[in-house]
């Protein structure tokens, strides 16, 4: 009797644990999303089948618990039966509207996934299997307007549905056209709407995803400038035939599957081209709204509470709002320092603003699986209390605001504190988050545009330097402040190694702990001598 009654409990356990993993919806307290886009594997990964589970399965358990998997840029890294793949042929009967630049040439991303296919296997659907072993929630990432090299006619990456459709751009056939956004696919039009919403649904039948994040801001201008308000109600019919189509494949897969949108920082940004995430919100249609900078450079100021407030508190209770860092830091656009990459400090130090202004959980946007961003924090973990008391760099960044003007301010870069010119008083302020919780090694780092000499009071809101430290900069000190030795990055990717900063002037000011701030702090810099331009600042708070 009692063994039928061991065999019996046993059981219900067992059936009690399988109707968990049934209803596992990939929602968590403390969530940290990583990502993975369209092309970074096929660069460098030898087409084996082990290789792509162990691409997964290496990610040391713990900390991650989404993974946002991207397949799209306008075509597919996986054989499609509503896109076209990256390596589907270019058809060369399509007259062309606007200039071809180079010849039609397929590269290593494109050529790869195309042998992944041939030889029969679907990384996608890998990793997804992966994920489950692992208990991370896999997501599917799809760029809503991706526009790469639209500028040359013969580029591999547009589609023919692009080249076939120019009265579908933004700018009808790409008239006087300046940038990539001019020549964009316009939402108004029902065919944009519904290639992106066939795509949608062959996902959900594909693959086994807890959910769909449909990704607003790549490209970020989805309708004609002067119509975003008028037809943002376009964008809103996306999002609502997505959720209809997550509810269809949810309740035969017998699970939530969710719907995340990447959009602008703040709902005013937002609203400005035509994106009314609080509406979404409000009427159900999303779960998560993930607030992001466009490209250039990660927002230290991004703020949940000011989402929150917008959302009102009810609806802010049923819908988790995840900040996205990105791939750079950077205190001005088009001006030098150029491209710098986000490094492990910096990242903990955007995650402690990001906590401070309200988040709990976090999307390391542009930080790959195989990132050194990644592998870290994963196995370390990424709570409040763990950013707060490791190393941590809080460089001055601007703000980038997407605005519908089609000219050459289509990207108005909003909160630019650095003039690039010289200057003998300076005055910025940068976010710090959380504060430690010891006492820290407080001191902000300056790079001057000058060889000569510098001689300047610096305070910390309103408190003096205690000392300083001067020093001309040689090369291993260029990329170290830029973030490591990325000679080697250089190599594989068409970014400056900032060669021109060797020679030039670094000042690192020291400061009492208790001239720390928790949130915004204020840097003042007075030149005693002839005005210097500054280039860089940062706040570093770092052990003692």
């Amino acid at each position: 009797m009692k063994r039928c009654l061991v065999l019996f409990l046993l059981s219900v356990l067992s059936f009690i644990t399988a109707c968990k993993e049934a209803k596992f919806d990939g929602y968590r307290e403390n969530m940290f999303i990583i990502t993975e886009d369209c092309s970074n594997f096929f660069f460098d990964h030898k087409v084996d089948e082990k290789v792509a589970r162990n691409y997964i399965a290496s990610i040391p358990d713990g900390a991650v618990s989404h993974i946002f998997l991207c397949p799209t840029a306008m075509r597919l890294s996986y054989k499609s039966k509503v896109w076209e793949s990256v390596w589907d042929e270019v058809d060369s009967s399509i007259k062309p509207v606007i200039r071809a630049k180079g010849d039609v040439k397929f590269d290593t991303w494109q050529l790869s996934a195309k042998q992944w296919h041939e030889r029969g296997m679907n990384p996608y659907l890998i990793w997804v299997e992966e994920c489950r072993k692992k208990n991370i929630s896999p997501w599917f990432s799809l760029r809503m307007n991706d526009i790469h090299n639209v500028s040359d006619w013969n580029a591999t990456l547009t589609s023919n549905f692009w080249r076939r459709n120019p009265h579908l751009w933004r700018i009808p056939y790409g008239r006087k056209f300046k940038l990539w956004n001019d020549l964009a696919f316009d939402y108004s039009h029902k065919e944009v709407r519904d290639r992106a919403i066939a795509l949608v649904e062959e996902v959900l039948q594909m693959y086994d995803v807890d959910g769909i994040e449909l990704d607003w801001q790549r490209f970020g201008l989805h309708l004609r400038a002067g119509r975003e308000q008028a037809e943002a109600h376009c964008l809103t019919e996306v999002v609502e035939r997505t959720r209809t189509l997550t509810n269809k494949y949810g309740k035969l897969k017998g699970k939530k599957i969710g719907v995340s949108v990447r959009i602008p920082q703040t709902p005013e940004y937002a609203m400005l081209v035509g994106i009314d995430a609080v509406d979404w919100a409000k009427k159900g249609l999303v779960d998560i709204i993930a607030p992001a900078p466009f490209f250039g450079t990660t927002d230290f100021r991004i703020s949940v509470n000011e989402w929150k407030n917008a959302l009102g508190k009810d609806v802010s209770k049923k819908v988790d709002i995840i900040p996205n860092c990105e791939m750079f830091a950077l205190p001005r656009s088009g001006d030098d320092p150029r491209h710098v990459p986000l490094c492990q400090a910096m990242f903990d130090g955007w995650a402690c603003c990001m906590y401070y202004n309200g988040a709990t959980s976090l999307c390391a946007f542009n930080q790959f699986v195989d990132g050194e961003i990644t592998k870290k924090t994963s196995g370390r973990g990424l709570s409040p209390k763990i950013c707060a008391d490791v190393p941590r760099r809080h460089p001055l960044s601007y703000r980038v605001k997407l605005t519908p003007n089609n000219d050459a301010r289509t990207q108005m870069h909003d909160l630019i504190q650095l003039t690039g010119k010289p200057q003998k008083d300076v005055s910025v302020e940068i976010n710090c988050g959380i504060l430690p919780s010891q006492e820290r090694k407080v001191s902000v780092v300056v790079l001057y545009d000058s060889k000569e000499n510098v001689s300047a009071d610096v305070s910390l809101n309103g408190v003096k330097a205690t000392s300083e430290v001067i020093e001309t900069m040689n090369e291993d000190m260029v990329y170290k402040l830029f973030n490591g030795d990325m000679r080697s990055f250089s190599k594989v990717r068409p970014y400056p190694p900032w060669a021109v900063f060797e020679g030039k002037v670094k000042a690192t000011y020291f400061f009492d702990f208790s001239a720390l701030k928790a949130g915004i702090n204020k840097v003042e810099i007075n030149q005693k001598q002839t005005p210097k331009t500054v280039k860089w600042i940062e706040i570093d708070i770092n052990p003692i």
